[in-house]
């Protein structure tokens, strides 16, 4: 159990180092001592700023088949190393080109990793335990964030001392390369003595499976409903553009040169702050409360900048400071609901049979997301992506509020009960849902009667 949560959390780690390391500032940085010449345009900056997540929709594309011939603890092994190499390669100043290349290796490798582990910590973890273990994820790549771009602040003023800014992201792959090696698969454990190690064994890969049917089928239609509404969710809110541009959106609201790392610091620290908020509250409240609020805040968020930028007041620092507030609540309500929910839901709601299927179809449905607002946010202005956010972010609301079900305090066999119509339950799933029906039936007889003894005793 150790392992697993060292897992999320340099998982989380290296994920953050991943999209954070390529923010404007440091695009400028490279193309500044770049061995091959070339003129930075914004096609060039929207290009490089995707290219982590369109390496991430690769991973996605290959994770199936990476599982199906090397399992779940030899693919996380393979893509650590990759991360690692990738990494490490991007140190070298060559041309956007190249950087571009590998930075696609990078967000292939590391979008894996966060992958893969929850679908395992999804598996092993007590129900008690995986709201707050899943939070770690996010947890870990808003902290990983702040740490970046600090050292992008610390260093931005020399563009030769670019690759330091890849020193943090080379450590936490090489860490997150170890843990990998470490992890070892759970032993069977026989309940009856009889039972022979060939027994066992093969108890322990049915375990550790993967995907055994498609997720393009009736029964699982729900299930792809949610992944689509979950990945939807997490990409359409807007937020991963305004992070990964928050050097431009900031760069005039501070007195000085370093105005628009400032900003992005301090909205990093905003989503580290909200994330560890959201700890405790993922324990006390339930999935839905906190989905349908967090993501409700956010709607009036982008009405709220909307309506700063189309009155264009007058006192210019009165609106930069008024967008720096709304942004910072934006975050808050991100954090809360679909960022760190996201890990958590994921690991918990799809059936075993399409469980890694359906976490990567919804991480593919986010980075998607995330590709198209990235690419577009500097081609339009701000007032423009704010509504293209809102529109979209709306239609995303309403599948949240009628799609993704309520998985606190569930075992995985009664949400996969939920997830699938009962026209294709099995005989087992039959006897489960009557087992379970009936000991509800004791439970509440047992308070009924504890409740007389009460009144009685009074």
């Amino acid at each position: 159990m150790k392992a697993i949560i060292f897992a999320y959390i340099f998982g989380g780690l290296n994920r953050g180092a991943t999209l954070c390391q390529l923010t404007t500032v440091s695009i400028q940085m490279y193309t500044a001592v770049a061995k091959y010449k070339y003129n930075l345009t914004v096609d060039i900056i929207s290009l490089l700023s995707i290219a982590s997540f369109i390496g991430s929709i690769i991973g996605m594309v290959f994770q199936s088949l990476s599982l199906k011939l090397f399992g779940f603890y030899v693919s996380l092994r393979i893509v650590a190393v990759i991360n690692l190499i990738a990494n490490c390669l991007c140190m070298i100043e060559v041309h956007w080109g190249y950087l571009f290349v590998f930075k696609i290796f990078a967000g292939f490798s590391s979008v894996m990793q966060v992958t893969l582990v929850p679908a395992i910590g999804g598996e092993q973890l007590e129900p008690k335990v995986r709201g707050i273990v899943g939070s770690l994820t996010n947890l870990t790549i808003q902290l990983s964030l702040v740490i970046c771009n600090v050292i992008q602040y610390l260093v931005q003023q020399n563009n030769k001392y670019y690759p330091l800014t890849l020193v943090y992201p080379c450590a936490i792959s090489l860490i997150m390369l170890i843990f990998c090696f470490i992890m070892k698969a759970p032993e069977a454990k026989s309940d009856v003595e009889t039972r022979t190690g060939v027994q066992a064994e093969v108890e322990t890969s049915q375990k550790q499976a993967v995907v055994t049917e498609s997720i393009f089928q009736m029964k699982y239609l729900k299930s792809f409903v949610v992944a689509l509404t979950l990945g939807m969710s997490t990409g359409a809110s807007g937020i991963n553009p305004v992070l990964q541009y928050s050097t431009i959106i900031f760069k005039n609201t501070f007195n000085s040169p370093k105005s628009g790392t400032i900003g992005a610091i301090i909205t990093a620290c905003i989503s580290l702050a909200s994330c560890l908020i959201t700890m405790p509250v993922v324990k006390r409240f339930k999935r839905k409360q906190l989905f349908n609020g967090g993501l409700g805040v956010l709607l009036l968020c982008f009405v709220a900048l909307i309506i700063i930028l189309y009155l264009e007041l007058d006192n210019k620092t009165l609106s930069d400071d008024l967008v720096l507030c709304i942004t910072s609540v934006m975050i808050l309500s991100f954090n809360i609901s679909s960022a760190s929910l996201f890990y958590i839901v994921i690991s918990e709601v799809f059936p075993r049979q399409i469980k890694t299927a359906a976490i990567g179809f919804a991480m593919a449905a986010a980075v998607a997301s995330v590709i198209i607002q990235t690419y577009v946010f500097p081609h339009m202005n701000q007032q423009e992506n704010y509504v293209f956010f809102l529109c979209w972010m709306f239609v995303v609301y309403i599948f949240v509020v009628f799609a993704i079900p309520e998985t606190a305090n569930k075992t995985l066999e009664e949400i996969e009960l939920e997830m699938i119509p009962k026209k294709y339950w099995t005989q087992k799933d039959e006897k489960e849902v009557a087992e379970n029906d009936k000991e509800e039936e004791q439970i509440t007889s047992k308070q009924s009667e504890m409740q007389i003894m009460a009144a009685v005793i009074e």
